[in-house]
C-alpha cells in the first residue's frame, strides 16, 4: 500500500505528491487521508499507544514477532509445541528461535496459571 503522507523539512507531514498534482489535485486526495486514518484507527480502536505500536511493527520487520493461537490447547499440545521450539533452539541457537520458544512457554504458563484460577 503507497503512503499518502510524507514528512516535509520542517518536520511537519504533508501529503504526498509522488504524480506531480496540482494544488487542488492535492487538496482533493484528503478524503483519502481521512479514510485511511479512520481504516487504521478502527484497526487499533480507541485506546492505543503510538511507541508500543511502532515496538510492535519493528519486532515485525526484524522477524521477532510471533502471533501464537488462541487457546484451545490440549496439556499435550502445549507440551509438543513446547518441545518443538526448544528443539529448534537447539539446532538454530539465534535470538529469534529463542525468543519463540519463550513465547510458548509463557502462553503455556499463562494458559496453566489462568485456569489454576478458574478452577
Amino acid at each position: 500500500m503507497d503512503r499518502l503522507t510524507i514528512w516535509r523539512k520542517d518536520g511537519r507531514a504533508a501529503i504526498a505528491n509522488k504524480d506531480g498534482a496540482t494544488p487542488l489535485q492535492q487538496t482533493m486526495k484528503i478524503t483519502d487521508v481521512i479514510d485511511r486514518l479512520a481504516a487504521i484507527e478502527d484497526i487499533l480502536g480507541d485506546e492505543y499507544d503510538l511507541d508500543r505500536l511502532r515496538e510492535l511493527a519493528e519486532a515485525d520487520r526484524d522477524g521477532r514477532c510471533v502471533v501464537l493461537q488462541a487457546g484451545g490447547y490440549t496439556d499435550k499440545d502445549g507440551e509438543n509445541a513446547l518441545k518443538s521450539s526448544m528443539n529448534t533452539c537447539f539446532y538454530h541457537n539465534n535470538p529469534v528461535t529463542r525468543y519463540i520458544a519463550d513465547a510458548v512457554a509463557e502462553k503455556l504458563t499463562r494458559e496453566t496459571a489462568e485456569a489454576a484460577l478458574k478452577g
